[in-house]
């Protein structure tokens, strides 16, 4: 199981396995709502005092042609709601049938740390027509990310693509390059703090929450129809614990574990992963099983080998090949930690997403692309990170 075998700091960001296509999640969940919007009672906003609005305009950029964005302005801190403020970025697709709209649906599509507007706009066609039609389907930048007021950690997009660059891998290997990683993320976590500790200080689970529930309200729903995925049921759940009384219909899709999430309240929890404790090597490894099953048995999966298990076979081939040297594709050492790094990335959703990428197809082509590439004789080079220090070393 070399999923199950990759150490804490060498998972991916923490979302839910997606093995089912959304248009079958989404058709299965939403047709409550369809069913049951039009009769949930009224309940009181939870701004008494004030009626916050959003002024809707046609999106600007081009790629969101049929989208409308606005920006709304929230406090910092809700415990000194007329203290600092910060803005989130925020779009939405009006019911197709005004006619027959029941309602604004707000979707999360997890991370954390992903945009919602770019994720609205990729698997809008993916929701069931009958949604589509009579739903205003809405999603935000969570704060500290986006195009919402963000977390900067770099003076520039090159600067940070650079430091991302230095790490070279999906993941540490060696005893020497797990402790390059945590100096380096040390660093990295200094810097950001000292960048931005105020923002940082209320970019939380509860902070966002809060901020769903100003969106409610901004859009002029008395009740919250929400749809979470991954770390979004996380967020979902949240927002059930603090607002009970302003939820209609809350669907979480792919849930995590909340107490998993939070190691139940344990001030260590920083010891560990969210990952490993709501055991998403497992989850990867049974997902990984059962691709190479279906790829075994289909004559149209480009890293069949025939039957499932010598598609198996082929596949430990594969790793042991890359764990001996890597192979040399396109220009890139594909090293066993990028390849198991792309594969794990590459489990995440079934089919390919509204621009025909990604997907298992596309999993399965670059398996048999490294495949076949073999283990030609080239110079392998260290990761950028540790190619500097041994210069380093070497001037010494």
């Amino acid at each position: 199981s070399f999923f199950r075998k990759l150490s804490p700091s060498k998972m991916a960001p923490s979302c839910g396995f997606q093995k089912r296509t959304l248009q079958s999640i989404v058709s299965a969940a939403l047709a409550v709502l369809v069913l049951a919007a039009a009769v949930a009672p009224a309940h009181a906003s939870l701004f008494r005092t004030s009626h916050p609005t959003l002024d809707w305009t046609d999106c600007t950029e081009t790629r969101y042609k049929g989208f409308q964005c606005a920006t709304a302005t929230v406090p910092l801190d809700y415990a000194r709601p007329t203290a600092a403020t910060i803005q989130l970025a925020v779009v939405r697709h009006l019911a197709e049938n005004t006619a027959a709209r029941l309602g604004s649906l707000f979707f999360n599509p997890g991370g954390p740390g992903i945009g919602g507007c770019d994720q609205l706009l990729s698997i809008y066609p993916k929701f069931p027509e009958a949604v589509r039609q009579r739903f205003d389907l809405i999603s935000w930048d969570p704060r500290g990310i986006g195009n919402s007021t963000a977390v900067k950690c770099f003076d520039s997009t090159q600067e940070s693509l650079a430091f991302v660059a230095r790490f070279g891998e999906s993941f540490p290997r060696s005893e020497d390059e797990v402790k390059l990683w945590i100096s380096t993320y040390a660093n990295y976590s200094r810097r950001c703090w000292e960048r931005n500790s105020e923002l940082l200080e209320h970019v939380s689970t509860a902070d966002t929450a809060q901020d769903l529930d100003f969106l409610r309200a901004a859009v002029g729903e008395d009740k919250l129809n929400y749809y979470g995925m991954s770390y979004g049921t996380f967020l979902g759940a949240t927002y059930l614990n603090m607002f009970p009384s302003h939820a209609n219909r809350i669907i979480l899709d792919s849930n995590v574990l909340p107490t998993a999430w939070v190691n139940n309240g344990n001030p260590e929890a920083g010891l560990t992963t969210t990952n490993l404790r709501f055991g998403q090597p497992q989850g990867a490894q049974a997902t990984m099983e059962q691709f190479l099953k279906l790829c075994g048995k289909s004559p149209n999966c480009a890293f069949s080998a025939g039957s499932p298990h010598q598609t198996k076979q082929k596949f430990d081939a594969l790793l042991e090949r890359l764990r001996a040297r890597p192979i040399y594709l396109n220009g890139t050492n594909m090293t066993y930690a990028r390849v198991v790094g792309n594969i794990f990335s590459g489990l995440y959703m079934v089919h390919p997403d509204a621009g025909k990428k990604g997907g298992w197809s596309s999993l399965a082509g670059m398996l048999e692309e490294v495949w076949k590439a073999g283990s030609p004789d080239v110079e392998v080079q260290p990761p950028p990170l540790q190619r500097q220090q041994q210069q380093q070393q070497q001037q010494q």
